[in-house]
């Protein structure tokens, strides 16, 4: 469903993105009908939830109808470059795409914001995912029955994941991490039933101890 963003920065220094597919197991009613996916108060009544949960809201949106499904980009207001992606698909499935927000505070190329992928970032993204999937599902009067999650991170050239240090780092070990580049999560998708699909948080905290442990298991966790 859909391809990777256009990614002109990696390595060092770029962006690391974190991807969400959310796929519901019912299926005998559209949750959008597909000669709608073109209505603009559809288009903005979606978009109206995915502002301030997985939307930025100071940010503009682009909306294109697409064969099955609808397409919101955001991009950042100075260089244009895409910053986050939600199809909407007329079978039910979410698919969000945006980059790990770094510390607001940090300074430039910062070493550890540099090099450490926030893990209370990840775990908050992902929760931001599930609780705006909830209200969309709400929103559509949908039962979705059970939904099948799966996450993925990449970008992640030279990149460890874990606990940002609160104090200055004057240097890092980088080492030589292997882990696949895009890591995908778990290698199952993790299967969430309508009654736990409130408890955002509890399995926010799940996909990230899977990540955890790839990144333990490729050398590249990282204690403070």
């Amino acid at each position: 469903m859909g391809g990777p963003p256009d990614r002109r920065s990696g390595g060092w220094t770029g962006d690391v993105w974190l991807g969400s597919v959310l796929m519901p197991e019912r299926h005998d009613q559209p949750y959008l009908d597909e000669l709608r996916l073109g209505d603009t108060g559809l288009q903005h009544e979606l978009l109206g939830l995915m502002a301030g949960t997985i939307f930025h809201p100071r940010l503009g949106t682009d909306i294109a109808e697409q064969r099955d499904h609808i397409a919101f980009v955001q991009r950042d207001d100075r260089s244009r470059r895409e910053v986050a992606t939600t199809e909407a698909y007329a079978d039910g499935s979410l698919v969000w795409r945006s980059v790990v927000p770094r510390r607001p505070d940090a300074p430039p190329l910062s070493l550890a914001d540099t090099h450490v992928i926030d893990d209370d970032a990840v775990r908050e993204m992902i929760a931001r995912f599930l609780r705006f999937s909830q209200r969309y599902y709400q929103q559509r009067r949908m039962n979705p029955g059970a939904v099948h999650l799966a996450v993925s991170l990449s970008d992640l050239a030279f990149k460890h994941f874990g606990k940002l240090p609160t104090y200055p780092m004057s240097s890092f070990t980088i080492g030589d991490p292997q882990i696949e580049d895009p890591l995908r999560v778990p290698s199952t998708p993790l299967r969430i039933t309508g009654d736990q699909l409130p408890d955002a948080q509890q399995f926010a905290d799940l996909i990230v101890q899977y990540i955890a442990r790839e990144f333990r298991l490729g050398g590249a966790y990282f204690t403070p």
